[in-house]
């Protein structure tokens, strides 16, 4: 007759039976599918609050990155600006108000400049379309404050001014 089959191997682990009621099976060692299914849930979870933390990041930085660059393109415009050529047009703006006993206002903007032919429009390319204003008491005073904005361009929170002494600084509103 035939001997009782053994179920163990020689190492002392589980040998497949094709009965799985046999006596003597040994129990698993190892977590259910449900069991693995609750901890896949928990990672899904964990690794999604993750990602909405980090897409919640991104978007937070992003107008600080633009901020960042427009203050860049700015400060290179105002370094560049032909400062003699402004301080001329100016002066003429300010001196052909006077002529037509206009008021001469405190500040007039670079657009003004360039339409009223005071101003080539070449060297002002970089600040087309910004709001950028000049102070024509700044040019014309004699004894102008070093820390008086020259040339000031708005932004949306802030103010780059171009000052007196030469230095560009950030102005909030």
């Amino acid at each position: 007759m035939f001997a009782e089959q053994n179920h163990w191997t020689e190492r002392r682990r589980a040998a497949s039976v094709p009965n799985s009621d046999a006596t003597g099976r040994p129990r698993r060692s190892v977590l259910s599918f449900g069991g693995a299914h609750v901890m896949n849930t928990k990672a899904l979870i964990i690794v999604g609050i993750v990602a909405v933390l980090l897409a919640a990041y991104s978007i937070s930085i992003i107008p600080r990155v633009r901020q960042h660059s427009e203050l860049k393109r700015i400060t290179t415009a105002l370094k560049s600006l032909p400062t003699e050529r402004l301080v001329a047009a100016v002066e003429a703006f300010a001196r052909d108000r006077k002529a037509t006993n206009a008021v001469v206002p405190v500040t007039v903007s670079l657009q003004e400049l360039v339409a009223g032919g005071y101003l080539a429009s070449d060297g002002m390319c970089a600040l087309t379309g910004r709001d950028a204003t000049v102070s024509v008491t700044a040019v014309n005073a004699t004894n102008v404050d070093p820390s008086a904005a020259w040339i000031r361009v708005r932004a949306l929170k802030y103010d780059t001014c171009l000052m007196a002494d030469g230095s560009i600084q950030g102005v909030a509103r």
